[in-house]
């Protein structure tokens, strides 16, 4: 992408944003996400058991930082110990839908 101001051009490279904010289909009030602010591990605790859950980790720029798999559980950690601090999004997918949780990293 290039950038122009008066007579400067700057080029940056691009990246695809993979839907950092997903609608709600059913998972938004049915989860407690805590320590939130964290300094290392978060936890995400739902009302139920899911069958498979799969959490992808962005960064607040919307790049994919990594990828997890749960099975059969009603609860995920996400380790952010080792990542700068700042604001990620953890997006949940399970088999009654999607969301993204917001976590911040101190």
């Amino acid at each position: 992408m290039e950038h122009y101001f008066n007579s400067c051009t700057d080029t940056s490279s691009c990246f695809e944003i993979n839907n950092v904010h997903v609608n709600d289909l059913y998972l938004n009030s049915h989860y407690v996400c805590y320590p939130n602010p964290t300094s290392g591990v978060c936890s995400v605790l739902f009302n139920q058991h899911y069958e498979n859950l799969i959490v992808t980790l962005y960064n607040f720029e919307g790049k994919m930082i990594r990828k997890y798999g749960f099975l059969n559980t009603n609860m995920i950690e996400c380790d952010l110990k080792n990542d700068p601090a700042g604001l990620y999004f953890l997006k949940v997918d399970s088999e009654l839908g999607s969301t993204s949780i917001q976590v911040i990293k101190l």
